[in-house]
């Protein structure tokens, strides 16, 4: 009984902060100002969507534990490269400029405090 009273709050608090998680890194993914620090300002991430929309999350539970994922993987449908590595750690474009890699997911952990949320849901 006690057990069910502790893992019940605790995996709804988990699931609150991965939701969180999800819906941050899109907005990280379409702030044309969240790496302005690296010089790119009034540029997001979105280019054509295909990153963004890519977005899936899992959340598994099991008896002793919770598990979850956030993936990307975009498909370019001209050439079927999958591409989100080239954004993260960055790439040269058609044009031979060089864009810089964007950790998106970093940045929206930073953004969404999960370890404030959790607790705010427990």
């Amino acid at each position: 009984m006690l057990e069910k009273a502790v893992l019940n709050p605790a995996r709804k608090s988990f699931k609150n902060v991965v939701y969180r998680l999800y819906e941050e890194n899109k907005a990280v993914i379409e702030d044309p100002y969240e790496f302005a620090d690296i010089g790119l300002t009034n540029h997001d991430i979105v280019w054509t969507g295909r990153l963004r929309d890519s977005q899936t999350m899992t959340i598994r539970h099991d008896s002793d534990s919770s598990l979850a994922s956030i993936k990307w993987d975009p498909v370019s449908p001209e050439t079927g490269e999958r591409y989100a590595m080239k954004v993260f750690v960055g790439f040269f474009g058609w044009s031979g400029r060089y864009y810089p890699g964007r950790d998106w997911p970093d940045r929206a952990v930073r953004r969404s405090d999960p370890e404030n949320v959790f607790e705010s849901y427990f």
